[in-house]
């Protein structure tokens, strides 16, 4: 919702014209602040997408949110997650469905959720906090845990979501990557 505020005020516009594809809690933040595009036709900034079992993730409005991303408007992720786990099992991520709408319209999608550096500056900046004070609890080992440690922080990765116990076994260019940044 930040990156949204600050980066996509086009055309002098005073307020970002806005396509959610995310959540209610996307809606929720950007609510008057934003100017809400509903179809195709209307002008629109950005596209802010999030996992297709969302809500707001309907067929008919990915297919809306393709028209408007052929037609200018950024592809917001908002985190680059492959999968996610939820109680009936691994669900698309929203990096998945980010990554398909920008390839079929021909455009480089921009992620503000994990794992890039931007989401772990601005919490650290939030709580005050510098990278190495903080711990982070993950259960994604390419997302949470890689990205973290990217940054500095410590971690502990729980096998209760996405990564599990054979997917580090398997993963030697993971743990090999994990081993380098511990060192």
């Amino acid at each position: 919702a930040d990156y949204v505020l600050q980066h996509c005020r086009r055309d002098g516009s005073k307020r970002p014209r806005v396509y959610n594809l995310a959540t209610d809690g996307i809606h929720d933040m950007l609510d008057g602040a934003v100017d809400w595009a509903e179809s195709e036709t209307d002008p629109c900034d950005a596209v802010v997408i999030g996992a297709p079992a969302n809500s707001h993730a309907t067929l008919i409005r990915q297919r809306i949110a393709l028209h408007l991303l052929r037609k200018g408007a950024s592809a917001i992720g908002i985190c680059s997650d492959r999968a996610y786990p939820t109680a009936t099992g691994l669900e698309i991520g929203s990096g998945a469905l980010t990554w398909q709408l920008a390839y079929a319209a021909g455009i480089e999608p921009v992620f503000c959720g994990k794992p890039q550096e931007k989401f772990f500056l601005d919490l650290c900046k939030r709580i005050s906090a510098q990278p190495d004070w903080c711990l982070l609890v993950g259960d994604n080992l390419e997302s949470d845990i890689l990205g973290a440690k990217a940054m500095g922080m410590r971690t502990v990765l729980t096998l209760t979501g996405v990564t599990r116990r054979g997917d580090l076994t398997r993963s030697e260019e993971h743990t090999s990557e994990l081993q380098s940044h511990h060192d």
